[in-house]
Parts: structure tokens; C-alpha cells; sequence
């Protein structure tokens, strides 16, 4: 299997206790290391004995605010700031883009998008670092390049089965996750024998089309992982 990017290390600054703990809960579930901090100046403490590559920044702190803590830091070029705030207003959120912040959320927050936007964002980092080669989905036409820039053509569930395992590279999917994001509310009458057959089809189309393989790999006795460099056009 190819080496991928180690997942992003998680803060999250958030006064309000119970949804804080949720978050680092949810993060924790999808294999990330998260820790938590209630005010700006907490954060700051921890910050100087615990990494952090992806911080999710409430505005409306006690203490210091979030923005302060943006101009703070965003010299320093080191962390992905996710805004997660009540403040739905257009100048907060201008303000915050402006000072450093690469997405904003306002509460209540979907958290399936907040994973999704985590993991893009990290992956995109990394393609910037380290100038990583990547497979690229592209939404409208349904259709998978390969690094090279060569096509496949994708159909509805060859689609939903290529999406699902891009969103979160590296993580491995259980077979009923897998049977849950192609087929959604069918899958009472769908097994992993179907999802075999559309990824050997898939394959076999890859080879033909691209003619290299796709880094979809099967971990015995859990599902699939995407083992490539991802991102969503």
C-alpha cells in the first residue's frame, strides 16, 4: 500500500464545553487527533506543548476574540484556520477570511461538511508542501484524472464509490459504510458482493482507459481505502 499523509493534529477553540467535547468526539471517531481549549488564552498555553496543524476558532471567545487570534497567528503561516462561529454576518466573515481563515462555518454546524472541508483543506496543504501528485474528481462530469491528466469516465455508482473513498484519503471504510454511500437508502438489499463487482469493473476500466491502476486498495476484513493524493474540482 502507498504511504499517505499522516492525518492533520486538530484543535478546537470553543467556550461552549458540549459542543467542543462533540467535535473532538467526531474527530476522534474518523481517526484524528484532536484536543480542546476554551478561550484564546487556553489555547495558547496548550499550543506551546501540543501540536496543531488544524485549528477550528470560535469568534466570540471570553477573553481574547477569535480575529485576535487570527492576526496573531497568521504570520506564522503554520495552521489551517476553520472559523466555527454564531456570527453569520458579512463583515465577520470578511474579516476573518481576511485575516488568515480558509473556510467559515456559522453554527449550528453540519458536521459531514466540516469533515469534508477538514480533509480537503489538509490534502490541499500537503499537494502545496510537498508538491504531491493527486487524483482529481471532477464533480460536474463525473469524471476521475489521474496525476498524469489522463480521464475515466465514471458511472452514477462507479461516481458515489470513487467520491466516498476520496473524501477521506487514507481512511479505510467499512464494508457497510461503502454499501451506504453508493447505494444510500437501497442498501437493505444490496451486499459487499455488489460493491466487488463494480470496483473490479472499475478497474478493469481504469486499465483500459488510463491503462494504470487506481490507488483503491481492500484491507482484509474492514472495506477500502484510497491510498492516492485526492482533491474534488
Amino acid at each position: 500500500m502507498q504511504n499517505f499523509p499522516q492525518p492533520p493534529i486538530v484543535a478546537v477553540v470553543e467556550d461552549e464545553d458540549d459542543l467542543r467535547e462533540n467535535i473532538i468526539d467526531l474527530l476522534q471517531g474518523w481517526n484524528y487527533k484532536a484536543w480542546g481549549a476554551n478561550s484564546a488564552e487556553a489555547f495558547f498555553r496548550q499550543l506551546a506543548v501540543h501540536q496543531a496543524d488544524v485549528v477550528l476558532l470560535d469568534l466570540g471567545l471570553p477573553g481574547e476574540d477569535g480575529i485576535s487570534v487570527l492576526k496573531h497567528l497568521q504570520q506564522t503561516n503554520s495552521y489551517l484556520f476553520i472559523i466555527v462561529s454564531a456570527r453569520g454576518a458579512a463583515e465577520d466573515k470578511n474579516a476573518a477570511l481576511a485575516a488568515g481563515a480558509k473556510a467559515y462555518f456559522v453554527k449550528p454546524v453540519n458536521f459531514e461538511k466540516l469533515l469534508i472541508c477538514i480533509a480537503e483543506l489538509w490534502q490541499q496543504h500537503i499537494v502545496n508542501q510537498q508538491g504531491s501528485v493527486v487524483w482529481q474528481l471532477d464533480t460536474v462530469n463525473r469524471a476521475l484524472s489521474a496525476p498524469n491528466g489522463d480521464n475515466i469516465s465514471l458511472t452514477t455508482n462507479e461516481y458515489k464509490l470513487v467520491a466516498g473513498l476520496m473524501t477521506f484519503p487514507g481512511h479505510s471504510f467499512s464494508k457497510d459504510e461503502i454499501i451506504g454511500f453508493v447505494w444510500e437508502h437501497e442498501q437493505s438489499w444490496r451486499n459487499y458482493h455488489s460493491v466487488e463487482v463494480l470496483l473490479s469493473r472499475l478497474r478493469n476500466k481504469a486499465m483500459k482507459q488510463i491503462n494504470q491502476p487506481l490507488p483503491i486498495q481492500s484491507v482484509q476484513a474492514v472495506g477500502l481505502v484510497f491510498t492516492g493524493g485526492a482533491t474534488f474540482i
